[in-house]
Parts: C-alpha cells; sequence; structure tokens
C-alpha cells in the first residue's frame, strides 16, 4: 500500500473529524466526496471549495479554499507569503457561507498550512 501527501496553505475552517461524522451522519462521505481533493491532480474546487478529510487517522476535515498546495511527496519549492488582509473579510464571510451549506457547522475561517496524507 502506498501513500500519498501533500502539504496545503488554504483560508478555511479545520473541525475534528468526529465532530463531522456526527453532525452530518451517514451521508458524510456522499456529501463531501465531490469536494474532496486528489494527490495527482491540481488544486481541485467544487463550488468555491475543497475538502480535505482523514480518512486515514481521523483526526480533522479541512474545508475552505485551496491557496497553493504541493506535487504528492514534495515540498513547497518556492516562498509563499500573504499581505494582512490579502483575502479580505468579505470573501472570508462568502467561505463562512459556503462552508455552512455544505457541513452546517458555524466556520470561523483562518490561514491553514497542512500536511495531508492519504
Amino acid at each position: 500500500m502506498s501513500t500519498q501527501a501533500n502539504t496545503y496553505i488554504m483560508r478555511g475552517a479545520l473541525f475534528t473529524y468526529d465532530e463531522v461524522k456526527q453532525h452530518l451522519g451517514n451521508e458524510m462521505h456522499d456529501r463531501l466526496r465531490p469536494y474532496e481533493d486528489s494527490a495527482f491532480k491540481g488544486i481541485e474546487h467544487h463550488n468555491g471549495i475543497c475538502v480535505l478529510s482523514d480518512g486515514m487517522n481521523g483526526k480533522y476535515v479541512a474545508v475552505g479554499q485551496v491557496i497553493a498546495k504541493t506535487e504528492n511527496g514534495q515540498g513547497f519549492e518556492e516562498v509563499h507569503g500573504f499581505a494582512d488582509g490579502a483575502f479580505g473579510a468579505n470573501k472570508d464571510h462568502v467561505l463562512e457561507q459556503k462552508i455552512w451549506e455544505l457541513i452546517d457547522l458555524h466556520a470561523d475561517v483562518e490561514w491553514l498550512v497542512l500536511t495531508h496524507y492519504r
């Protein structure tokens, strides 16, 4: 069995896997699947958002807009920096609304940097 790993910089919200599973129940996987990113393709958004669901260890579900993503098993080749306010309160509000519509949980949007294993 192989493992794929990508590191992401995203603007979004981080939930515990159990919190989302408990809230969405049996429809969790069917609802989130169209939004899930692939290890091998470019950044995939559906309706402007992407989902990284830790099905391997069941620790988290990250939901938001991916800003940058590494290739499988690689690091970032260049430095990524963002000015304060680069994303903007209006964009955050729109993103919070999209997250709410998808998983029906309140989201405080923030910058996330995580390595996601599959």
